[in-house]
């Protein structure tokens, strides 16, 4: 519950951020996602990919979490940007 109220928070404040962004100047972002943990991990990937065009993403970054404490998938972030670019 507690990952879905954060998910939440930060989907809410990166749309105020980019509504009341000035002109052509991109919010800039740092992500870390422990991906694979659950599928909408994926799932928010690929959503952020949407908005990629009003957030200027520095970097997407593989961690780990409570359930995949020892394994990091970067794979997966590759697959999701590539699959974007197509």
């Amino acid at each position: 519950m507690r990952k879905i109220i954060n998910l939440i928070f930060v989907s809410s404040m990166l749309s105020l951020q980019a509504q009341f962004a000035p002109g052509d100047q991109n919010n800039r972002a740092i992500i870390l996602t422990d991906v694979e943990n659950e599928p909408d991990d994926s799932e928010s990937l690929v959503r952020l990919m949407l908005y990629s065009n009003v957030i200027d993403i520095k970097g997407i970054i593989a961690t780990t979490s409570t359930h995949m404490r020892n394994v990091v998938h970067p794979e997966t972030i590759k697959e999701v940007i590539l699959a974007y670019g197509k």
